[in-house]
């Protein structure tokens, strides 16, 4: 045992939510992997309180963090790592959302990738088990600063998904002394991980799309996938994400495919939730204006020199879910 890679699971949850069998399914694909060359222990990090007593205590789970009540994703996973990081023998970082189940030849198939030394991050295919179609394999990134999981194995990836995926230490710790923090807590809910990959990918970490690493996700089993909360995280967070994260030459090149896909939203919004839900994100975003403006130079400072923004862009203003493709103007 002392001669495996030692990985930290770490899966966020919220104890409150009525999803303990999916829970339960999530952690026993993890405890029970078939053998590879790995020791996994496997950590919960739950936004409830210590009184909702976890019934995945003891041998199926290592430890259990309790975090502030109000904490979203972000601040779950930096919690965990919080503690996580200050113990040296892990080597890997599983994020796994809680809705979400592993097959169980995923770490033997990892183990027995032939570069897995030279890689920083390990991106899986992730399954709809409903429908047997792909959820997610990767994420594009668009010239208007929306991002959408990819469900067609021929398109190209820029970023990741953090609903399960593989990350180094030594990735995270880098994270941490470039900018101080792996996931942005002030992103509560939703593109975290969008904003986290962009920075994984300035810092020129490899990152490596594997068919062999399967795993299943249900998908938004808490707050519903088109709920108003949903949307309108989304619809803030990609707005966010661009003022944070896009140097003033990219803004200014994309400028008009960044305004024609947010009227879109916007119309969409509307049509859905009425005018105020742009009008909340509006108004948020000038409350925050001073904390989006201290993070957009902490990021752009924090990229590497030889970073290229562009590169991690699509070609493509946005695409539909049927496929289609709208051009970058």
């Amino acid at each position: 045992m002392s001669n495996k890679i030692k990985v930290a699971c770490v899966i966020p949850t919220q104890f409150a939510q009525k999803n303990s069998l999916i829970l339960k399914k999530c952690i026993d694909s993890v405890i029970q992997q078939r053998r590879s060359i790995f020791s996994i222990d496997v950590f919960l990090v739950t936004n409830g309180c210590p009184s909702e007593r976890s019934s995945f205590a003891g041998r199926a789970v290592k430890k259990t963090y309790y975090a502030s009540a109000s904490s979203g994703f972000s601040d779950l996973n930096n919690f965990a790592l919080s503690q996580l990081l200050k113990n040296s023998e892990y080597e890997l970082v599983l994020f796994l959302n809680d809705d979400c189940w592993l097959d169980k030849e995923f770490f033997s198939s990892l183990g027995s990738l032939n570069d897995f030394f030279q890689k920083d991050v390990f991106i899986p295919k992730i399954m709809n088990p409903r429908t047997g179609e792909t959820d997610s394999f990767g994420v594009e990134y668009f010239r208007s600063g929306y991002a959408k999981n990819i469900n067609l194995d021929q398109v190209d990836y820029q970023l990741f998904s953090a609903t399960c995926v593989v990350v180094s230490t030594k990735l995270l710790k880098q994270l941490i002394s470039s900018f101080g923090y792996v996931f942005n807590s002030l992103l509560y809910y939703y593109l975290e991980d969008v904003e986290l990959a962009i920075r994984c990918r300035s810092l020129g970490a490899t990152c490596s799309r594997e068919q062999r690493l399967l795993a299943y996700h249900l998908g938004s089993t808490s707050s519903g996938k088109k709920s108003r909360f949903t949307m309108y995280q989304t619809y803030r967070n990609i707005i966010w994400v661009t003022l944070i994260c896009w140097p003033g030459k990219a803004l200014f090149r994309n400028l008009l495919n960044i305004l024609l896909v947010q009227a879109w939203a916007f119309l969409i919004s509307l049509l859905s939730f009425g005018p105020s839900l742009y009008f909340l994100i509006f108004c948020e975003t000038i409350a925050n204006r001073k904390k989006i403006l201290s993070l957009r130079g902490n990021t752009l400072a924090g990229y590497d020199k030889k970073f290229l923004f562009s590169s991690i862009l699509s070609q493509h203003s946005f695409r539909t879910h049927h496929g289609l493709v709208i051009p970058a103007v």
